[in-house]
């Protein structure tokens, strides 16, 4: 065991229902009735179950009823980003950031998609920015500096220094900050610090299973392996379903040659994917040393195939990382072509990257390649379907090529897969307003808004329909109180004066 090894502290629930990820499967019973905060309880259940389908559809059903409800839309946007779905996931969220624009809860979760795309840079600056929002809030820097606890542990320890100091009694945050100690070869730190942890922690009502765990692995590493277990074995009482302590547990059990406790400790870590490989090779050497070859030969077999496996996935992971870093680059500096190209060669390469089609789609649109960029996101639907983001972009490039029918129903489409896609609702407006049913516009809209009320294209969009079917009065009065409340909206003062100019009342 490394303690340079990334280490997950569950400093921030990202969502509601993130403590029960590795919960036991258990029965959900019936669906509850929408809208209820029961049906909130059914999302969780069927997270822990990883019944992704069921979930995704019981949260879009309660969020239906509460479109405002950041809680609702965080559980949504986890549930995506944990099926990969990360587009639609960032969809999710978009109109919660625009509505709490300084919600950490919010950024945090962004800055987790990021990361798991592979850009580092954008989560740290994502969130640094929720420091800057929230200074005096302990979670901002306790998640701050979990992210440097990979790879940077001398810059995690001022972050957990902040922590502690807004929060004293935070056994948690000591906890991470004595890891930070032990990551930078500060061991002495790191012994006191665990110690003031633990003994914080077991003072509470409830402890928390992480510093036990992180204090198991400290002593571990220091090659005390007897305190090791017993430190394992308070952080499993605490949290039976920690599946990294079972595996941690298992090592340290190994390492005393306590092979037959180690079994069920390893059979337990093999439900954790990033546990699979190392969990295999203890199993190889456990049954060797208990004498059960046949076994030993089992494990040694899967062991090689998980392997070749994880070794083919790491070298596409770190090969489309880096080539998604570079692309991603190109974009932000609005150098297009460069990041199509880029783009281009990673899709070349993996067929199957659903992210790197979405943005190469988004780059032909951007330069005006209508067709390729049709190309691209009916490739994207090809490999995910229940993507929402690629329907609307690709109704999105229909519309620019006059195509209003199946422009509608891409956004239909979406909106089906997301009844609160604000986008969707925008494109079929569009859609309406292009083929000019100004009333089936101004409808939409409306029904729009119930999902965003604050949204400034929906008010634009709005008085340009109303404007458009002749209600000059109400377009204004839309206008205008869009004015009120973004008084320097450059696109709503020029409406406004080109309503002005054109009304017949003006002189």
């Amino acid at each position: 065991m490394n303690v340079r090894e990334k280490v997950s502290l569950a400093l921030l629930c990202l969502a509601a229902f993130a403590a029960v990820a590795q919960a036991e499967p258990k029965s959900c019973g019936t669906a509850p009735v929408p809208g209820s905060e029961s049906q909130l309880a059914f999302v969780k259940c069927s997270a822990a179950n990883r019944d992704w389908s069921v979930a995704e559809e019981q949260i879009r059903s309660y969020r239906s009823h509460h479109p405002d409800s950041l809680d609702g839309a965080l559980i949504e946007a986890d549930v995506l980003t944990t099926t990969h779905r990360f587009e639609d996931a960032m969809q999710v969220l978009d109109p919660m950031l625009r509505l709490h624009p300084r919600s950490i809860p919010v950024l945090s979760l962004y800055a987790e998609i990021w990361e798991r795309l592979g850009d580092a840079d954008e989560a740290e600056r994502l969130l640094k920015k929720a420091t800057e929002y929230a200074p005096a809030d302990p979670e901002v820097w306790k998640r701050l500096g979990d992210l440097y606890l990979a790879k940077r542990p001398r810059d995690a320890v001022p972050c957990f220094q902040r922590a502690i100091q807004l929060i004293p009694g935070d056994a948690v945050a000591l906890a991470g900050l004595a890891s930070a100690f032990h990551g930078a070869e500060r061991v002495p730190e790191a012994r006191k610090t665990f110690a003031q942890a633990i003994a914080l922690n077991r003072k509470l009502a409830s402890p928390s299973a992480i510093p036990d765990y992180l204090y198991a692995r400290f002593l571990a590493d220091e090659e005390d392996f007897k305190q090791s277990v017993v430190e394992y074995n308070r952080a499993l009482k605490e949290d039976p379903d920690f599946l990294d302590a079972y595996f941690g547990r298992a090592g340290a059990l190994v390492e005393l040659h306590d092979w037959a406790a180690a079994v069920p400790d390893l059979e337990r870590a093999l439900l954790e994917p990033k546990h699979e490989l190392p969990a295999l090779a203890l199993m190889v050497r456990v049954f060797r040393e208990l004498g059960q070859t046949e076994k030993a030969k089992d494990c040694s077999q899967r062991l090689a195939r998980a392997s070749n496996e994880r070794d083919r996935q790491r070298v596409a992971g770190n090969e489309i990382a880096g080539q998604m870093q570079t692309a991603s680059g190109f974009m932000q500096e609005s150098k297009f072509e460069e990041a199509a190209q880029a783009y281009q060669r990673l899709v070349d390469g993996h067929p199957e990257a659903t992210h790197a089609w979405l943005q190469l789609g988004r780059c032909y649109a951007e330069l005006g390649r209508l067709s390729d960029a049709e190309t691209a996101f009916r490739k994207v639907i090809s490999l995910d379907g229940a993507s929402a983001v690629a329907h609307v972009l690709l109704g999105r490039v229909l519309l620019q090529e006059k195509e209003t029918s199946p422009a509608r129903s891409e956004f239909l489409a979406a909106q089906r897969l997301d009844p609160l896609n604000l986008d969707a609702g925008l494109g079929l407006a569009a859609t309406d307003i292009m083929e000019n049913q100004y009333r089936d516009a101004v409808r939409t809209l409306r029904e729009t808004r119930r999902v965003s009320a604050n949204d400034g294209d929906v008010s634009l969009m709005l008085a340009e329909a109303l404007f458009k079917d002749g209600r000059r009065e109400e377009a204004q009065h839309e206008v205008k109180q869009l004015l009120k409340s973004e008084p320097n909206n450059p696109a709503a003062q020029r409406m406004l004066d080109v309503m002005t100019a054109r009304s017949p009342a003006s002189p």
